[in-house]
């Protein structure tokens, strides 16, 4: 008579992606928990393509200068300090280097922005920054609409975003289309 063992082997693992702005779980150090979303006054919004993936997104913040409007050009760069974001992939295949039209959030956007250097396509996130200007938390827009207008030389934005019930609306215009991005308002 043969006996056979059977042996089951269980791991914990734990996944921490100390990137620049966070990235790991919602327990993780620096990043990726849910938050409250709170009202801010956005002084800077940009576009452009996302790095690692080709997909055209927007950012509005409170921050200013270089640094905030880089945002979009990879959803894990960093404020650089303490304030507020809101992110979107608009995932556009129309209008060059404007992406004309109107994207709306879907229902079904995950509560994760993901791992790529843009969010899912076409959800939203709002995030805050702390004084080190790692990513505090996430919150998805639960519902929302971008509408573009525009051309090679300029692009205007109408954002309108729910977050947890809660409103917000901006418009912004970005112009120099023709020079690298991303394409800023300061």
């Amino acid at each position: 008579m043969r006996t056979v063992l059977i042996l089951f082997v269980v791991a914990a693992c734990s996944s921490n992606s100390d990137s620049v702005g966070g990235g790991g779980g919602p327990d993780a150090p620096g990043g990726g928990g849910s938050v409250t979303y709170a009202p801010f006054a956005a002084k800077t919004a940009s576009l452009a393509g996302a790095d690692q993936d080709s997909e055209m997104q927007i950012a509005m913040t409170d921050g200013t200068g270089a640094i905030a409007c880089n945002l979009p050009s990879d959803q894990h760069n960093s404020l650089g300090g303490a304030g507020h974001e809101i992110i979107m992939n608009l995932q556009a295949a129309n209008g060059d280097p404007c992406p004309t039209g109107s994207f709306s959030v879907p229902s079904d956007c995950p509560d994760d922005p993901g791992f790529l250097g843009s969010v899912r396509e076409r959800c939203a996130y709002y995030r805050v920054f702390d004084a080190s200007g790692n990513v505090v938390g996430n919150l998805r827009a639960t519902a929302g609409t971008v509408t573009v207008m525009g051309d090679e030389s300029s692009c205007t934005f109408q954002a309108n975003f729910s977050f947890s019930g809660q409103q917000w609306t901006d418009s912004f215009t970005v112009t120099n289309l023709l020079s690298p991005a991303p394409w800023c308002k300061s």
